[in-house]
């Protein structure tokens, strides 16, 4: 079955039983109790279609994170061969005092790049030079400890969602 026409079932489940729930359905509490029932019995149905898919969702997901992390890895790797021969070619030229390689297929121009900032000692530079930046947390932590304990805090309150475990 496609993954298109469960997610269509699954749509329309919900859109059941949230009719089933709303206040203007003019259903008798017999017939939203069988119709219930019945909504159920067909997502027990469907559920162990969707434990296959959410598996299998579940193995693509950790294989293309595999793979992800594999050719991240090897891309740092070619990175610092690159940056390692670069440092070589530099080194050479410089030692040699030539500043421009020309070959078939490119060229290796020494140039000078933009002046960097050293601080050799940050204690020592004007004030009118320094900002200070402040930063703002919020202890979640222990703001939960302390609601639990019973403590009213303005501004926050505890919240508890649903989600589904798949086994």
């Amino acid at each position: 079955m496609s993954l298109s026409l469960i997610k269509y079932e699954l749509k329309e489940i919900n859109n059941i039983a949230n009719f089933l729930d709303s206040e203007n359905n003019e259903l008798d509490e017999e017939t939203i109790n069988d119709t219930k029932e019945s909504v159920e019995l067909l997502l027990e149905e469907k559920s162990e279609q969707l434990e296959l898919i959410l598996k299998e969702l579940e193995a693509k997901e950790e294989k293309c994170k595999e793979i992800a992390d594999f050719y991240a890895k090897k891309a740092k790797y070619s990175n610092e061969k690159k940056k390692i021969l670069k440092e070589l070619i530099l080194g050479a030229m410089q030692k040699l005092d030539t500043k421009k390689i020309e070959t078939a297929t490119g060229t290796f121009t020494i140039r000078n790049n933009t002046p960097s900032l050293i601080i050799d000692d940050e204690n020592l530079i004007p004030q009118k030079f320094t900002t200070f930046v402040q930063t703002k947390k919020i202890e979640k932590n222990e703001i939960k400890k302390e609601i639990k304990n019973g403590v009213e805090i303005p501004g926050v309150h505890l919240e508890t969602t649903q989600s589904l475990l798949v086994k």
